[in-house]
């Protein structure tokens, strides 16, 4: 709790809140916080100036002004302005610089759920949030050009969505239409359990956790899963196990035919569940429209233990944009050490452009992974990486990858090599 007060009190006199309370006089008083924007200043390629707070140390301000003052709104503030209210110190909440948005309506709908008092005030932004949802077949979206984190694309629809659900199951008054984005939501999560971002992926996680809490009904009953109609596994669901992953892998896969999937439900409540098929595809040339490309070669394929090889890293931003935060996930073939002091060096090389830095990086037994600022339009960075074979081995190079951080849609990946190591010379 003590670490809890002393972050408070931190956020609270960095952004001056502090200094506002102390110089209160002792009459009723309006007292105006205005904000810019809301986000990690760390995290983004733009001007970190223009961020007043954190979304944790905005929600920790809240609580603590909501707790001592009365929050008020502009239809309040006119009200004791012109009499038609007792006038009480207060405070009222604006945001410089803003647009309307499906993401910010979705902020703004959660802040009225969570903090607003004014009953009209909170229908009104929960009706614009209904008014702006996209609708197709069994699933609701909201769509938007760019979140307040820098999502773009499918990421940002996911975000945006994943705020949205959560305001309207606290409002309590749309079940369909939370029915519909949990759908959306469900439908967008890939292959190893997450959805695109991180961002996203806690939004998306954030609304699904927040529709079990309200949901008024345990799941009970059984799952018969079936593979071209005949049943494989048999699942009973009780309350002993009914908030677990239950995983199957499914045997005996026609690889020349299509194959059928079916689940039956017998019981009460609603189940989430998701069907992920895996396989392999021969590599092919590579589009000539991609938006990102990778290319990765090596100065020799055949060495002697101990040898070091120099791998070469092209790295190109097709857009006509800039592309920010650019995440490489480059292999380390296996049975090699990368050496760090070559990803140092280029850390620590002064840029020759304004964009296209290596920011960070870290490395993993099977890949290094590298953070770029971002890369301007048509902009191309080349490095050199060395590599030590520790043992003799003959293996293809793990995947790598390129792609932009908030939207992982835009990525290409480079083609493996095959690796030969012999014994000592």
């Amino acid at each position: 709790m003590r670490g809890k007060r002393e972050f408070v009190a931190r956020a609270c006199s960095r952004t001056g809140i502090t200094k506002v309370l102390e110089s209160l006089p002792q009459r009723p008083v309006l007292i105006i916080l205005n904000y810019h924007r809301v986000g990690n200043a760390a995290d983004t390629p733009y001007d970190p100036g223009t961020f007043s707070a954190t979304p944790e140390e905005l929600d920790l301000q809240l609580a603590y002004l909501k707790r001592r003052f009365n929050m008020a709104t502009l239809k309040t503030t006119l009200d004791m302005l012109t009499g038609d209210a007792p006038r009480r110190t207060s405070v009222l909440i604006t945001f410089d610089d803003g647009y309307l948005d499906n993401y910010t309506l979705a902020i703004v709908a959660n802040f009225a759920q969570n903090y607003g008092k004014d009953r009209d005030f909170t229908r009104r932004s929960m009706q614009a949030l209904m008014d702006a949802r996209t609708q197709k077949d069994d699933q609701v979206f909201w769509t938007v050009e760019e979140t307040g984190v820098y999502s773009t694309g499918q990421s940002a629809t996911i975000e945006t969505t994943g705020l949205a659900a959560q305001a309207l199951l606290k409002w309590g008054e749309a079940s369909e239409v939370v029915r519909k984005s949990l759908n959306f939501i469900s439908s967008k999560k890939d292959a190893s359990g997450a959805w695109g971002t991180t961002q996203a992926t806690i939004m998306a996680l954030r609304a699904l956790l927040f529709a079990s809490q309200y949901s008024a009904s345990d799941v009970r009953g059984s799952v018969a899963i079936m593979l071209n109609g005949k049943p494989v596994e048999t699942l009973k669901l009780s309350p002993e196990n009914n908030d677990l992953l239950h995983q199957f892998v499914l045997k005996g896969i026609a690889t020349q035919q299509a194959n059928s999937v079916q689940l039956k439900f017998e019981g009460t409540g609603g189940l989430a569940y998701q069907v992920v098929g895996r396989y392999f595809t021969p590599w092919e040339e590579k589009p000539v429209t991609e938006p990102l490309s990778i290319d990765v070669s090596y100065d020799r394929t055949r060495l002697a233990q101990n040898d070091i090889a120099t791998e070469k890293v092209t790295i190109h931003n097709n857009l006509k944009k800039t592309a920010n935060m650019i995440m490489v996930d480059l292999g380390i073939p296996p049975g090699f050490d990368l050496l760090s002091e070559d990803l140092q060096a280029l850390q620590e090389k002064p840029p020759a452009t304004p964009s296209g830095r290596l920011k960070k990086f870290s490395l993993t037994a099977t890949q290094a992974i590298l953070y770029f600022d971002g890369l301007s339009p048509k902009q191309s960075i080349t490095f050199d990486v060395r590599l030590r074979a520790k043992y003799p081995i003959r293996a293809r190079t793990f995947q790598s990858r390129i792609y932009e951080y908030y939207d992982p849609a835009q990525n290409a990946t480079a083609r493996p090599v095959q690796l030969e190591v012999t014994g000592r010379r």
